[in-house]
């Protein structure tokens, strides 16, 4: 028991992956995972079908006051082979990996934890479903918009336009004038 632990965890220390968190703009964080993979293995990318390796993905646990924006972005630098194995074509890194996922704060006070899930092979072995965990939290997301900070808000009716048409001369009417316009004789041409 005791060595096969010792094969899973030497089997496991050939991809490490580090997280970073990188702030685009007031409501935008980019968590980005940094892979390194020793040589001969490598790390699936994101776009792999159905009976395929394990894909990289992104999982939430929690998520308070921010919304994920788009799916797990894989980086420059991956390969794409047909597998023998899984007899499909894989998409897969070598040497080193990067994904992004990209989330969207919503509040004020927001909180995030999730994590990516990848797969890893070389010739012999893949490791088994990996996760490398992510947390985010903080109290500098957007202000919320309420409507007693705001009175335009609380008065829709401001916004309401007064239909009207323009008539065939240029001449603006109003919308009853519009709907029942006057009969006029034709005029001889």
């Amino acid at each position: 028991m005791m060595l096969l632990i010792m094969a899973v965890m030497a089997v496991q220390a050939q991809v490490n992956f580090s997280v970073k968190y990188k702030r685009v703009n007031a409501t935008t964080i980019d968590i980005v995972f940094t892979g390194t993979a020793q040589p001969g293995w490598h790390i699936y990318s994101t776009n792999i079908g159905e009976g395929g390796p394990t894909r990289a993905q992104f999982g939430v646990d929690k998520i308070k006051g921010a919304k994920l924006k788009g799916a797990l972005k894989a980086g420059p630098g991956a390969k794409t082979m047909q597998d023998p194995i899984f007899e499909m074509p894989v998409t897969f890194f070598e040497g080193h990996a990067t994904f992004t996922q990209r989330v969207e704060l919503l509040d004020k006070d927001y909180e995030l934890k999730g994590y990516l899930k990848y797969g890893a092979c070389n010739d012999e072995n893949c490791l088994p479903p990996t996760s490398v965990n992510a947390s985010v939290k903080g109290t500098d997301g957007p202000a919320q918009v309420t409507a007693s900070r705001m009175p335009f808000l609380r008065s829709p009716e401001r916004f309401k336009k007064k239909l009207t048409v323009i008539g065939i001369m240029g001449q603006t009417q109003g919308v009853q004038s519009a709907i029942r316009p006057p009969i006029k004789p034709k005029k001889k041409m």
